[in-house]
């Protein structure tokens, strides 16, 4: 289900891919399915970024989240040159682990993953293992959707680029 205005289809790293884009404020919204307890979770995707936002330096790729996170909630995002991946067990903000050096090169193809295992949360880039941290609790299921490209209302955080072939587990993948 595409909500907000309706993300462009071009081509993308493998086959059609959706563009969103600054002007158009879309996003693309998936269901939430009982079959995905999200506790333990992968969230993968290439993702091709247009130069650097000028202003709101938050951009969501992938978020499963209410407003303020009190719902439980996972997401991978570029906020401020830094890659982030946010889990929340339902209290407050929950945990953010973020990879300053994750300065994704504008225009370029990127293929990035977060994992969660119950007890680590991982960031990788390209098949690399960038950056781990233990947070120990649980991610908090809940019944909201999945949102692709932008906040969970496509009010604000509204990716810039290209994102193809999203993947949610769950589980957390390994390297291999």
């Amino acid at each position: 289900l595409v909500k907000g205005h309706e993300p462009k289809w071009v081509d993308g790293f493998i086959g059609k891919a959706m563009e969103f884009g600054k002007e158009n404020k879309a996003y693309c919204e998936v269901k939430d399915s009982r079959k995905m307890n999200y506790e333990t979770f992968t969230i993968e995707a290439w993702i091709f970024k247009y130069k650097e936002k000028t202003s709101g330096g938050q951009q969501e790729f992938v978020i499963k989240s209410g407003d303020g996170s009190k719902d439980g909630s996972f997401r991978i995002r570029y906020s401020y040159g830094s890659l982030e991946l946010r889990v929340s067990d339902g209290v407050k903000q929950g945990f953010c682990l973020d990879y300053k050096k994750g300065r994704l090169a504008p225009e370029f193809w990127a293929h990035i993953a977060g994992t969660y295992d119950g007890k680590f949360a991982r960031i990788y880039v390209n098949g690399e293992l960038v950056k781990e941290l233990e947070y120990g609790k649980p991610c908090k299921p809940n019944n909201l959707p999945i949102v692709i490209g932008g906040y969970f209302d496509g009010r604000c955080y509204n990716f810039e680029g290209i994102i193809d072939e999203v993947y949610i587990y769950n589980r957390a993948k390994s390297e291999d």
